[in-house]
C-alpha cells in the first residue's frame, strides 16, 4: 500500500490551544500546504500566524515567506479568517468568550507526517 500524507495540525488562539480530530487537523494541514506550495515552497513544516489588524506571517520550515502582494495577503488573510471562524461559532465556550476579549493572534502549525493506508 503506498503511504497516505496526514498532517499534525495544531491551532491556538491567543494562548487557548483549540482541540482538533483527525479530519480538521488534515483539512486545515492540506489548505497550509497548499497556500505555502502556490507561494513556492515544499516545506515539512508550515506556521501561519495572523494578529488582530489581519497582519500575516507565512513560514516554511522556519524560514519567513514574504508576501508583498496585497492581494495575495487579503486572500490568505481571508482564507485563515474561514478556517478559524466554525470555532467561533461552534464553542461559543469558555476559550472563544475569553480571547474575544483580547488581541487576536491566530497561530497555525502544522507538520507532514507519514501514515500507512
Amino acid at each position: 500500500m503506498a503511504d497516505t500524507i496526514r498532517f499534525r495540525t495544531d491551532l491556538i488562539v491567543n494562548e487557548h490551544v483549540i482541540p482538533l480530530n483527525d479530519f480538521i487537523q488534515n483539512y486545515i494541514g492540506t489548505v497550509l500546504f497548499g497556500i505555502v506550495s502556490v507561494l513556492g515552497a515544499i516545506p515539512e513544516e508550515v506556521v501561519l500566524v495572523m494578529d488582530d489588524t489581519m497582519d500575516i506571517e507565512i513560514y516554511a520550515d522556519n524560514k519567513k515567506i514574504e508576501v508583498r502582494k496585497r492581494f495575495v495577503k487579503d486572500i490568505v488573510g481571508s482564507t485563515l479568517r474561514g478556517l478559524s471562524h466554525p470555532w467561533s461559532v461552534s464553542f461559543s465556550s469558555t476559550w472563544y468568550n475569553q480571547v474575544k476579549e483580547k488581541d487576536l493572534m491566530i497561530f497555525f502549525n502544522t507538520n507532514r507526517c507519514a501514515e500507512m493506508s
